[in-house]
């Protein structure tokens, strides 16, 4: 009696290992989700894997497990120093168990580490009949990202002084008659220089701005460079992050002031190849707002760190389609002979041309590190 019911037994879970591995398994469902697709340095945003089983037999184990991308952490940044987590730390994974035409959800808090366009590609699913340890094993594409915005230097300012940026003076009338001007009170930081009474100041001890009725809003064009060598096609992504991080401090500082950008960089193309202003990402269309920055990070978070035209084409583009003199800001780390040819011919045209040259921190040179107990015997054997 108890032969036939061991024989039962063994010949109820070959059929069932039957049934799920052919019915069952290739019909379980799962996908990956992000909440947003664009999120600040330090932002959050959830990842959400779903699973569900259609079938009406149950789905006793099923594990998935996948990689997290570098620029993305289940842990916030602690500081400047924070570097990408290893395999392991990379490494998530979650096992459900699902009954007939259930589903499951599961919710993963994600930080931006790392500027870019971040993507896990795929995850693996591993489904289990519950008795036996064989797996069937799939793969999942996901085709979502995310991007992250780079992060602000704190030491751009530096660079260039606040009040070297503004809009350069051309045959329009950028400066106001006395009719413009309807009250005069101290004067505060980011205001213009040309707006001071000079007169008044003296009279009273402290600057004086005279306040306009309109008031004419200042215009940059923003080079943004990612050529480190004359290959312009050649890249270092420590000097392209820090040329961009760079670059959107100044950019945002620039909009705090008033000011309106056209964005120009040698690492993206417009979708309008035909276009003439080809290089031309962004243009603001008004001050400084919260979503205008964040959609500012969101263009330079998706920059390679490749340029694929040189610094000098990009000039060029810039000159001609520039109708008026004007104020243009160069962001790179490299500068060759083309581009000095390129900034003198902007010069004589009319433009003012700014370079600011970020330079990548050198590493400390000498002997690597080494262990304490390694250095100690080195000290002993130079003392014998």
């Amino acid at each position: 009696m108890s032969f036939v019911i061991i024989l039962a037994m063994i010949l109820a879970l070959v059929a069932w290992r039957q049934i799920f591995h052919g019915t069952v398994g290739p019909k379980i469902l799962a996908e990956a989700t992000y909440s947003t697709g664009s999120i600040e340095y330090g932002g959050t945003c959830e990842l959400v894997i779903t699973i569900r089983n259609p079938t009406m037999l149950p789905a006793p184990l099923v594990a998935c497990e996948f990689q997290l991308p570098l620029g993305l952490s289940v842990r916030p940044p602690t500081g400047d120093d924070d570097g990408p987590l290893d395999e392991e730390e990379r490494r998530v994974s979650v096992a459900v168990a699902l009954k007939a035409r259930e589903s499951a959800s599961i919710r993963y808090v994600l930080y931006g580490i790392k500027r870019g366009r971040q993507r896990i590609g795929e995850f693996g699913l591993a489904l289990s009949d519950g008795f036996t340890p064989r797996h069937q094993l799939r793969d999942v594409n996901i085709a979502q990202s995310v991007i992250v915005h780079p992060r602000k230097e704190k030491d751009t300012l530096e660079l260039v002084p606040v009040n070297q940026i503004g809009s350069m003076p051309s045959l329009r009338k950028l400066f106001p008659t006395s009719l413009d001007w309807v009250d005069m009170r101290p004067y505060r930081v980011g205001d213009s220089v040309r707006d001071i009474s000079w007169t008044t100041s003296a009279r009273h001890g402290e600057l004086i701005v005279l306040e306009r009725a309109t008031t004419v809003a200042q215009h940059v064009i923003v080079v943004v460079s990612l050529q480190v060598a004359d290959e312009f096609w050649l890249g270092d992504s420590a000097l392209a992050e820090k040329v961009i991080a760079s670059s959107y401090s100044l950019i945002t500082d620039l909009l705090h002031q008033g000011a309106m950008f056209t964005l120009y960089t040698n690492a993206a193309v417009r979708q309008q190849s035909r276009s003439a202003n080809r290089h031309a990402l962004m243009m603001s269309e008004g001050p400084w707002s919260a979503r205008l920055e964040f959609n500012l990070g969101h263009v330079l978070g998706a920059l390679p760190i490749y340029s694929h035209v040189s610094l000098a084409a990009v000039l060029a583009e810039v000159g001609a389609n520039a109708l008026e003199p004007s104020r243009i800001l160069v962001i790179t780390g490299y500068e060759s002979a083309a581009t000095e040819r390129a900034i003198a011919r902007l010069t004589r045209a009319g433009h003012r041309v700014e370079t600011v040259r970020i330079r990548q921190v050198a590493k400390e040179e000498g002997k690597p590190k080494t262990s304490p107990r390694k250095e100690l015997r080195e000290r002993r054997a130079v003392s014998r």
